[in-house]
């Protein structure tokens, strides 16, 4: 994110027309190498030229999500052929545009959490090379009885199909449902919902991504801008760490993608960092509620009060101060 980079980039009014946003400082920090040009053609064919650094950073976390989701997602598949899959690096070793989940400054990008969700005990999830539906276990139990419900929307927020398939889940076993290309036969851009749900009625598994049979993601460039609030619902403290529990709501009609929360350090301070979240860079549909909970060492806020920053790829930004207890 830029309020990550921009203790770093002191000169950055460098223009290079050949490399717009980016520039010599930028370069400086990896923004111009070899291994990251391939990235930057990436963006610049999905989502055309950016208005500046920080709307391009907003381009480049979408294929931090995609990309590190589909490195564990494909791993999942692939078992028990694939036997385990591991990162060699995941953070650069200084302030550097590249290769990393979590920056110089330990904040966390789309990709951790991605990543995150993708190596849960028990997932559900949407294959990248051929759109099958995947329930992934690594429990050593099975969970019997158990149904994915499905859901799919269009750009615009509104419903085009939903369904659920029964599936009985084997343990430590990944197992088929489906493909989506049952239902999503177009080379239109979907939202796919994907929950798992076992016997119960209890949620094991909640998904949310953007799918494109065809992987063009400029479609993205063409939703509004959603209105996602969040409020501290509890406070607790555990020694000297702070736990919020946090509800976050997509109040539009619109999907909100990348909707990214930090606790900040007075108004319109620095974030508070590091801060571990159960979730973040989140994709909601429209009315979608979802519960986190964030923990921070107080000492971090240097005596400030805390904000509470919610943001995303086309999310109208929003910033409360955290009151006792709520917000």
């Amino acid at each position: 994110p830029i309020n990550s980079l921009a203790p770093y980039l002191p000169n950055f009014d460098q223009p290079d027309p050949k490399t717009f946003p980016l520039n010599v400082t930028t370069g400086y920090h990896d923004a111009t190498g070899g291994q990251f040009r391939t990235t930057d053609q990436f963006i610049h064919r999905n989502f055309g030229r950016t208005a500046g650094l920080a709307d391009y950073l907003w381009d480049a976390d979408l294929f931090n999500i995609m990309g590190y989701r589909a490195i564990y997602e494909a791993a999942n598949k692939a078992r028990p052929r694939n036997a385990g899959t591991t990162l060699w690096k995941v953070n650069a070793s200084w302030p550097s545009y590249m290769w990393q989940v979590f920056d110089w400054t330990m904040h966390c990008n789309g990709g951790y959490y991605s990543m995150k969700a993708a190596c849960q005990p028990l997932h559900v999830q949407e294959s990248e090379d051929d759109q099958g539906i995947q329930v992934v276990s690594t429990l050593a139990t099975p969970l019997p009885g158990a149904t994915v419900r499905i859901a799919v929307s269009d750009y615009l927020g509104r419903v085009e199909h939903r369904e659920s398939r029964p599936v009985d889940v084997a343990a430590d076993v990944t197992t088929p449902v489906g493909n989506v290309t049952a239902f999503i036969n177009d080379d239109e851009l979907h939202f796919l919902t994907l929950d798992l749900v076992d016997a119960k009625g209890n949620v094991r598994d909640h998904q949310v991504k953007w799918v494109q049979i065809k992987e063009d993601w400029s479609d993205l460039t063409k939703i509004g801008v959603a209105r996602v609030n969040a409020v501290v619902k509890k406070t607790t403290q555990e020694g000297n760490e702070t736990v919020y529990a946090i509800e976050v709501t997509n109040e539009s009609s619109l999907p909100a993608v990348d909707v990214s929360l930090a606790i900040l350090a007075g108004a319109q301070g620095q974030e508070v960092l590091p801060s571990f979240w159960s979730d973040n860079s989140l994709t909601m549909i429209p009315g979608e509620k979802r519960s986190l909970t964030v923990k921070y060492r107080g000492s971090l806020l240097q005596g400030e009060a805390p904000d509470l920053m919610v943001e995303g790829y086309n999310v109208a930004p929003l910033e409360t101060r955290v009151a006792d207890g709520g917000s």
